[in-house]
């Protein structure tokens, strides 16, 4: 059988056969750019959390270190308690007024005592919303307020500005009683986050 076809007929058949390959090119052209921006997509979400998780947990250690910091300047001045000639000497009196009134009284509101820098490492501020910048030392890995190391007590060369800040606060809730409240704050992308963790040390001498 012999099949007649006109020349309109074959233009028409090539037209029609170039048209359905360019909405085919088309189409796969999208689904490869939706696939590849929801790839982007997933990868960036995934970065955001890593550094958010390991932003948090490093807060969370600042925090710690501040609270055990201050719980072993109680401690110490319970070790140092004794009584001569009636009078007592050390212990939570002194802790209270050497300390926490050092930190927090009618003039001070908040205060940052360095634990890495024992040594002068305090700043206090009058204004209760004030945090106090934490820097980074590279040669040592410790993080802390000011540009000295531990290892040996020598200005650092390596230090560089963190994300976080930190504040440290103390409500009186009797003589026998007071709780410590440790604050720390930081820049997790465009997002502000703040860490609060208390702790309640007690008189253990009566």
């Amino acid at each position: 059988m012999y099949t007649h076809t006109t020349y309109n007929q074959k233009r028409l058949a090539m037209r029609n056969s170039k048209g359905f390959t360019l909405i085919e090119t088309l189409v796969a052209i999208f689904i490869l750019v939706l696939t590849i921006g929801t790839l982007m997509s997933l990868s960036a979400s995934s970065f955001f959390s890593v550094r958010y998780a390991k932003n948090q947990i490093t807060a969370s250690n600042l925090v710690q270190a501040q609270l055990e910091f201050i719980r072993n300047v109680r401690d110490t001045k319970f070790n140092d308690y004794y009584v001569e000639q009636g009078q007592a000497y050390g212990g939570f009196p002194e802790f209270i007024q050497s300390f926490v009134n050092y930190c927090t009284n009618s003039y001070y509101k908040v205060c940052h005592m360095d634990p890495i820098y024992r040594a002068g490492g305090f700043l206090a501020s009058t204004n209760e919303n004030d945090f106090f910048p934490i820097y980074y030392f590279k040669d040592t890995g410790e993080y802390a307020m000011v540009g000295y190391r531990s290892v040996d007590n020598q200005l650092s060369t390596n230090m560089t500005p963190s994300p976080f800040s930190i504040q440290t606060k103390f409500v009186k809730h009797s003589d026998d009683m007071v709780e410590a409240i440790v604050s720390i704050r930081w820049k997790n992308g465009l997002i502000d986050r703040t860490l609060t963790q208390s702790m309640i040390l007690t008189n253990l001498i009566k």
